[in-house]
């Protein structure tokens, strides 16, 4: 604790210091220039570093949650509920800068927990710079909240309605006041309803064609709290604290059915049937405690925060499973038991500094972060008689340390060139206990990560820009797990404590002209690539499913965007992108060569019914053409979305209709490639994504008395954990 108060001081101390060197001697180096869309506030703005989706001025949004306003998002792709940047994988997404540790379904209920009411904007930052963390070699995605004008208070009320093959409730309070020195944001939202998972899966065996039939129904509700409180101890010293919270309950319905086929003579050989019940329940908490001061008017400045995050899942299970054997004129069930309980706990000090000097302008910064992880895993087979045949249970506990120091340095050099660098050091040590093994696996490693960005402003309308950078993909916690989580007695899943970090080294090169056409050029070779791999052994009708590290290779990839006014009432935002990848594959499952590419477009009309501009419309669609990644092929799929809103009462009441998925066309369908184990499979998933949504939202308060959210600084362990 002495020396992170050392830290600090030296570097108040340095900040004070500069503020003591004379005007003429101390030129501010100019930012690197961003490229903003002016006129009134537009749908979509592109700045040097990123895409800014203003989500208050969406209508495809309106009455939905985070996950819906990514959908929107340009240059974001949501399949499925797995989210993505257009040409990119393996993302990181921050609310107001923090990086949430979570992942998969986990990270989709969070999102959902957000109001889209409660968002400002999207940033869709492509490149990421030094200050943040090395994580994820997609790019990040964060969404900022709103912060409430000064001297003003007001209350919003909202609520939804969901309508698909089943239905869901959205409703929510949101209080903001801010007077003088001290602020207060409050927001409660309670969200209630069902939702809806089908999956059609086909595997060839050697000796047998097998038919799966998956559906998923899930009763669910959750509330989420959130208070934020801000004081100004000076005219530059500003203190806060932030909590916010998820607390979720599920109950799950699933229904399983497996036929066996003989290719002798297309007779059913097997029929296995699983039904049952799973009940969940996930609480997520975190607290911020932040710290501002700004050093004189020359913009430098000194941050400051202290992260608690805290997650926990606990799920039980209730499944049968009926065997029938028509070969042998058998029926014997079984029963499983599951019990699975997660617990993380990460906590984080991080602070940064804001430094104009002679020769630039120079921001530097240091973060302390620890993860625990606590993983209990117990499955229990019972006959027709209750009588125990299978006893399974793994406790893995998992301690992460992590330490990081960067350095950004950015300078201008006429009219014309800009140029920032990085480098950012990341020092690591993890532990892995399996407790009923007693094994343990300890790993160490230091990485530097540079960043290089360089924009020439060829004229008024052409502008060039090259990027370079290395990122990190770490293992999600659950992936390194060793317990197993049974889905019947034939199939599991299970982590693997030896999985490697995932790394890739990237090139960009960005063209954009007159300010609404921007085009990039990338190229990314990626090392130790990894995915969760399924391993089959048809003799035992048995499935396991396991994380593995698998390939080396590289990505070349085109995009563009387009944001442009057509009319003064018609404003569209297209975007899309076509990748080639290819991949060296050095486990024995695979091909040696995986060669796949994939494409996606999207386009966004944004319309203006009315001249006071309180009807507004918006029609979108979006495809994904077929597609081949070298271990998996899948089929296009689209999506035709409409939606309308409509603003009344001196624009306090708002109304809005959305209707998603209109032709039921967003469906996935794939299949697996396999070199080994003479099978192959198809899969055909769907999400319950054709739906329409009812919203309603009044705002009411004192416009001349509103609040700050703390943009924070947790860790990138957020986007880990599951």
């Amino acid at each position: 604790m002495k020396k992170v108060t050392a830290t600090l001081f030296v570097l108040y101390a340095s900040l004070g210091l500069a503020q003591e060197v004379k005007k003429d001697s101390t030129t501010p180096s100019k930012e690197i220039q961003e490229i903003t869309i002016e006129g009134r506030k537009k749908l979509v703005e592109k700045k040097v570093d990123r895409i800014v989706f203003n989500v208050e001025n969406s209508v495809k949004a309106t009455g939905g949650d985070a996950l819906d306003a990514l959908k929107a998002t340009p240059n974001v792709q949501v399949r499925n509920e797995n989210i993505s940047i257009t040409g990119k994988n393996s993302i990181q997404i921050m609310v107001n800068d923090k990086i949430i540790q979570l992942g998969g379904a986990e990270l989709a209920n969070y999102l959902k927990s957000i109001a889209s009411e409660n968002i400002q904007k999207i940033e869709v930052i492509t490149t990421p710079p030094s200050k943040y963390d090395a994580e994820g070699n997609g790019g990040l995605i964060n969404i900022v909240l709103k912060k409430p004008k000064y001297d003003n208070w007001n209350t919003t009320l909202r609520s939804s309605y969901r309508q698909g093959m089943v239905a869901s409730f959205r409703n929510g309070a949101n209080f903001s006041y801010r007077k003088n020195k001290f602020s207060v944001l409050a927001d409660l939202g309670y969200n209630f309803g069902n939702s809806l998972y089908q999956n059609d899966i086909h595997f060839w065996y050697p000796k047998e064609y097998w038919v799966n039939w998956l559906e998923d129904k899930d009763a669910n509700s959750s509330w989420s709290p959130l208070l934020n409180l801000n004081y100004d101890l000076t005219d530059k010293s500003t203190i806060g604290v932030q909590y916010s919270g998820t607390f979720y309950k599920d109950n799950q319905k699933q229904s399983a059915q497996n036929k066996a086929y003989s290719y002798d003579n297309s007779d059913l050989t097997k029929y296995y049937s699983t039904n049952g019940e799973e009940y969940g329940n996930i609480g997520v908490k975190s607290l911020n405690i932040n710290f501002l001061h700004n050093f004189g008017e020359k913009g430098a400045k000194l941050t400051a925060d202290a992260d608690y995050f805290g997650y926990r899942k606990e799920n039980n299970a209730d499944l049968m499973t009926a065997f029938h054997n028509y070969t042998l004129g058998t029926a014997p069930q079984v029963a499983t038991d599951n019990y699975a309980s997660q617990k993380i706990n990460n906590y984080s000090l991080k602070t940064d500094v804001v430094l104009p000097v002679s020769w630039g302008n120079l921001s530097f910064g240091a973060k302390i972060a620890q993860t625990q992880t606590d993983n209990i895993a117990q499955t229990e087979f019972r006959d027709e008689n209750h009588t125990l045949n299978f006893d399974y249970k793994d406790h893995f506990l998992y301690t992460e340390n992590t330490q990081a120091v960067y350095a950004d340095w950015t300078k201008s050099f006429g009219e014309k060139w800009s140029v920032k660098a990085g480098l950012r050091g990341e020092n690591t040590q993890s532990k892995g206990v399996s407790v009923v093994e007693n094994k343990t696996h300890k790993r160490e490693f230091f990485k530097l990560f540079p960043t290089i960005f360089a924009q020439y402003k060829a004229s008024e309308n052409h502008n060039w820009s090259l990027t370079m950078n290395r990122r990190i993909m770490r293992p999600q916690f659950f992936s390194l797990n060793p317990g197993r989580l049974y889905m019947n007695p034939k199939s599991y899943v299970v982590g693997n404590p030896f999985l490697q970090p995932s790394y890739s080294t990237g090139v960009f090169l960005g063209y954009s002209y007159k300010n609404w056409l921007n085009i990039e050029a990338q190229y990314i070779r990626h090392q130790d690539h990894r995915s969760q791999i399924t391993y089959h052994n048809p003799d035992k009708d048995e499935a396991v499913m396991k994380w593995e590290n698998y390939s080396n290779g590289s990505e070349w990839a085109l995009s563009f965007n387009i944001n442009k006014n057509i009319l003064p009432w018609w404003e569209i935002s297209a975007n899309g992108w076509v990748n080639y990848t290819h991949f060296q594959s050095y486990i024995a499952l695979y091909p040696d060569d995986l060669i796949g590419w994939s494409s996606y477009q999207s386009l966004n009309n944004a319309l203006m019914l009315n001249k006071a501009k309180t009807l507004q419309a918006n029609v979108s669609y979006q495809y994904v053409l077929p597609w081949d990644n070298g271990t998996a092929k899948g089929s296009g799929a689209s999506s035709l979305d409409f939606g309308i809103k409509y603003l009344m009462f001196d624009k306090k009441l708002t109304l809005a209709l959305n209707v998603n998925d209109v032709l039921k066309t967003n469906i996935m369908t794939y299949s697996t490639r396999y070199k080994t184990q003479g099978i192959s499979d198809s899969y055909r998933q769907y999400y319950d994504s054709r739906f329409v949504r009812l919203s309603l939202s009044y705002k009411f308060g004192n416009s001349k008395i509103s609040v700050q959210q703390r943009q924070g600084g947790n860790a990138e362990e957020k986007g880990r954990s599951n």
